[in-house]
């Protein structure tokens, strides 16, 4: 079975309309529920990967301070 992304090492299910199945990882900052982006290479999803892999709670506090 195909695999996009590497993540944190979960992933989720998928299956299309044509019966094809893949793997879709989970974005590496723990806990968050959105899959990686680009697929095949990427660890965060499109958040964290513009945060620089940390939450973006934690960018948008430190640009308040």
């Amino acid at each position: 079975m195909q695999v996009w992304g590497k993540g944190r090492g979960e992933f989720e299910h998928y299956e299309d309309e044509n019966g094809n199945e893949w793997l879709w990882a989970f974005c590496e900052v723990a806990g968050c529920k959105n899959n990686v982006c680009v697929r095949m290479n990427d660890r965060f999803c499109w958040p964290h990967l513009m945060s620089g892999g940390v939450p973006a709670e934690t960018k948008i506090s430190e640009k308040a301070e």
